[in-house]
């Protein structure tokens, strides 16, 4: 699942100039406001992928996370191969920013002296004026299938930006084939790849062992489901 960010990453990258040849250290950046708390499912669907990407790109490279306030890294244990660094906003009032807006008109201003290759735009917008190859993670359209259930400020945002950042990034994804044929009919955009939630260890059955002290701390003794 990492390999198709990493995939899609390099040949972002390839679309601008002076990039890394293939297997060259990359200098990723990331929208972080997908790991402000609480985590909902997109943030742990980046973390995840983040975790893989730790794994994958090339030694030397490094990430660069952009939040509006401190966040938690998503890999807590780094392999080495790869630095990854934390750039929180250093202006208070900044940091009070709704959070798109943060994304689009602050994160630049943050990004720019870090001399990216490529920015994952993995909470669906671009960084307003970054000249930098981009990576868009699109994970649902709730804003034409379903716009009720978002909140005014998100409904807007999603209806004024969106469309443009979609067409303008150099490599779009999805977390699904229904979200990749929905961006097809409803904008006309093409996504490159669909990369799919990955599920951390923490997600697997436990062993027989573990299953066991459970029912016996609870006195399951079955059947049940």
């Amino acid at each position: 699942m990492s390999g198709g960010v990493l995939d899609a990453a390099e040949a972002a990258a390839d679309a601008g100039s002076g990039t890394p040849p293939p297997g060259r250290p990359l200098r990723v950046g990331l929208d972080g406001r997908a790991l402000e708390p609480p985590r909902t499912g997109v943030g742990r669907y980046v973390a995840e992928l983040c975790r893989g990407l730790d794994a994958v790109l090339p030694a030397g490279s490094e990430v660069f996370v952009y939040a509006r306030r401190p966040v938690e890294l998503p890999v807590a244990d780094p392999s080495g191969r790869v630095a990854w660094r934390l750039r929180a906003e250093p202006v208070a009032p900044f940091g009070r920013l709704p959070a798109t807006l943060w994304t689009r008109y602050r994160a630049p201003v943050l990004a720019r002296p870090d001399r990216l290759d490529v920015f994952w735009a993995c909470a669906a917008f671009l960084p307003a004026g970054l000249r930098v190859p981009a990576v868009l993670t699109v994970h649902d359209l709730l804003y034409r299938v379903a716009p009720e259930t978002m909140t005014r400020g998100a409904r807007l945002a999603f209806r004024r930006w969106f469309p443009a950042d979609a067409r303008r990034a150099e490599v779009v994804l999805t977390n699904s084939a229904g979200t990749a044929e929905r961006l097809r009919a409803l904008l006309g955009v093409h996504a490159h790849a669909v990369v799919r939630p990955a599920a951390g260890p923490e997600f697997r059955p436990p062993d027989a062992a573990a299953r066991r002290r459970v029912r016996e701390r609870y006195g399951l003794d079955g059947p049940y489901f």
